[in-house]
């Protein structure tokens, strides 16, 4: 077992990666999110020094000592003070976790399986996003005779392997992670209040992107709510978090961040429908030249 930890490390270092994609540079809605890490840090360490500091080995010789008034007068007041200057402020962070600040922008998150839907409400626009994966970009570049030619007579493992190290390549010029990318990405102005109203039609998923620090259930029956406000352009990838089915790894979700103008261009082309000009309006927006390719291949996924 102890020779398989160096690739469960390795893997989890990329999936990090992976997930944080471009939004590395951005900042969180919830700039508590950062306390909360070096409290955490500082009890951890503070524990760690407890085990070490007070063990028999560093003590051979304990205290005999079996009660001391003042020292448990003392350790039973001190918590109790502790616990209500902690409670005081934590009435105040419940109240605002559910207290948002006025939209600019209201967005409708449908999970399906296994797929997402986002609905605009203002703007009458609807985007259903699916993966793209390794045989979406292979039949954009190869066409469809070509991709039966030489996969067809493939199955089961060999197939998925042999897809997998094609597809390489085309993922390198893409730009865009594996496993993350979709066909249709969903767009937001920057620097604008973005609320998300989360649902499902079927079972329970989670509307999830780490770098907006929103992790939502999305539930059947009910609506589930969040916001974010992007202070960055760029494109900012999540994935379902609820364990929903066989395709449950397969749901991510892309958001691209981009200037007001770029998605008043998008919303219309959304709303005729011509997502291959959507795409490139987003790519454009953020300097990604490949939309014609994701276009392609989100094409071959609509039709699969």
């Amino acid at each position: 077992m102890g020779g398989h930890w160096p690739t469960f490390a390795r893997a989890a270092r990329n999936a990090g990666r992976r997930d944080r994609g471009r939004a590395r540079h951005s900042r969180l809605p919830q700039p508590r999110q950062h306390d909360h890490f070096w409290h955490r840090r500082l009890c951890r360490h503070f524990l760690l020094y407890v085990l070490f500091k007070f063990n028999e080995k560093a003590n051979p010789t304990p205290s005999r000592t079996t009660h001391h008034t003042l020292l448990e007068v003392v350790w039973t007041v001190v918590p109790i003070l502790i616990l209500i200057v902690i409670a005081v402020p934590s009435f105040k962070l419940l109240y605002l976790q559910y207290s948002y600040p006025k939209p600019d922008l209201t967005i409708k998150a449908i999970g399906n399986t296994w797929f997402w839907e986002h609905e605009y409400p203002d703007h009458d626009v609807r985007v259903t996003s699916n993966v793209l994966r390794d045989e979406d970009l292979l039949r954009a570049e190869l066409g469809q005779e070509e991709f039966n030619r030489r996969y067809g007579n493939l199955t089961g493992v060999q197939l998925s392997r042999q897809l997998y190290n094609d597809a390489q390549p085309l993922w390198a010029k893409l730009g865009q992670p594996r496993l993350l990318a979709v066909d249709n990405e969903i767009a937001v102005p920057v620097n604008k209040v973005v609320h998300v109203l989360v649902t499902a039609n079927d079972v329970i998923h989670s509307w999830t992107i780490p770098s907006f620090g929103t992790k939502v259930d999305a539930v059947p029956g009910r609506i589930t709510a969040t916001w974010f406000k992007a202070e960055q352009p760029g494109v900012y990838y999540g994935q379902c978090s609820e364990l929903c089915g066989k395709d449950h790894a397969f749901m991510p979700i892309a958001v691209r961040v981009v200037s007001e103008e770029a998605f008043n261009q998008w919303v219309e082309a959304a709303k005729a429908r011509d997502w291959e000009r959507a795409r490139s309006i987003l790519h454009a927006a953020t300097e990604q030249p490949d939309a014609a390719q994701v276009a392609a291949a989100g094409s071959n996924t609509a039709q699969n």
